[in-house]
């Protein structure tokens, strides 16, 4: 499938001659992290399908085979502002770090887990030093929310210069229409947009 086109069919885009200059090849190191951002009970129980768990697993499978290092994103409830806590129901400390808890249904145990305490993953943490510690050369990105979190952790990773790509499976949204159009223009912009059989199929080359 070309993934430009399939977008652009989502996006009801006809004419996209203007991107053609984009290269929107993606380019997957020998030494990638996979970072997974927000998939904490509160975003996946609400917004992920199971075919988006699903995939998931299985991304986490593949970098698992291959010794990759998985970096998991949560929300720091604690330092996040509290205008956006109010818009929330009020739940109890206990609630919140429930909530805020990585999905049950992955395994982080052997993996690191960030709190970031606004949208962008980079910001304010410790994400970039325990990049350059690892030696990553290149970032496989999935989770939530397309137009939230995701959009702004690839526009700031896409200032590191490392090579950075979007799994398709393993992105997702609750309103639709912004997640495809994010993922149109992240694509074009700042991290191509690849499917989980052809990352496969690349990195297993």
């Amino acid at each position: 499938m070309n993934i430009t086109d399939y977008l652009a069919r989502k996006n009801s885009i006809t004419d996209y001659s203007q991107y053609a200059a984009y290269d929107t090849r993606p380019h997957v190191g020998t030494r990638p992290a996979v970072v997974m951002i927000d998939f904490y009970n509160l975003g996946t129980h609400q917004e992920a399908t199971d075919a988006v768990i699903t995939q998931s697993q299985q991304l986490v499978r593949l970098a698992r085979s291959h010794s990759w290092p998985i970096i998991w994103i949560t929300r720091d409830w604690q330092q996040a502002l509290p205008s956006t806590l109010r818009r929330q129901p009020q739940r109890t400390d206990e609630q919140l770090a429930q909530a805020y808890a990585i999905d049950s249904r992955f395994d982080t145990q052997q993996d690191t887990v960030i709190a970031k305490p606004r949208a962008s993953a980079y910001h304010a943490t410790e994400l970039d030093s325990v990049l350059n510690q690892l030696g990553v050369d290149s970032v496989i990105y999935a989770g939530h929310s397309t137009a939230g979190c995701v959009r702004a952790t690839v526009t700031e990773g896409f200032t590191r210069g490392r090579p950075q790509v979007l799994v398709l499976e393993c992105v997702f949204c609750g309103d639709m229409r912004a997640h495809w159009s994010n993922l149109w223009d992240l694509h074009h912009r700042y991290a191509p947009v690849v499917q989980l059989a052809e990352l496969t199929r690349i990195t297993n080359m």
